[in-house]
């Protein structure tokens, strides 16, 4: 993390990452905290009734935007991943070329 909250690494290429996600916003635990259904992949070539199984497994992803940025599922606090970046473009609706999208410290001071 750059000094100031700013994110240090390839910040397009996760957002790229992020725009490819396929999750379901199922939880909002407050206005800045929200749980996903991360949809997985499911391979065609598996009977239906294993193919089933794979989707009921999908996996929650909690994200926090706050003082810090928190994903819970990538375990990763003060520093940017796919899941946050995914909420900040899809639930807060940043646009892709916004600096918004490099801070990783948010604060309503």
């Amino acid at each position: 993390m750059k000094k100031g909250g700013k994110f240090e690494g390839d910040i397009k290429e996760m957002i790229e990452k992020a725009k490819g996600l396929k999750m379901f916003l199922v939880q909002e635990r407050g206005p800045t905290s929200f749980v996903f259904k991360l949809k997985m992949e499911v391979d065609p070539d598996l009977p239906v009734e294993e193919q089933q199984i794979q989707e009921k497994k999908s996996t929650k992803v909690r994200v926090d935007i706050g003082n810090l940025v928190h994903c819970f599922h990538c375990r990763t606090k003060g520093q940017h991943c796919e899941h946050s970046l995914y909420t900040l473009l899809k639930i807060f609706k940043v646009k892709e070329k916004d600096s918004l999208l490099e801070v990783v410290k948010f604060s309503d001071r």
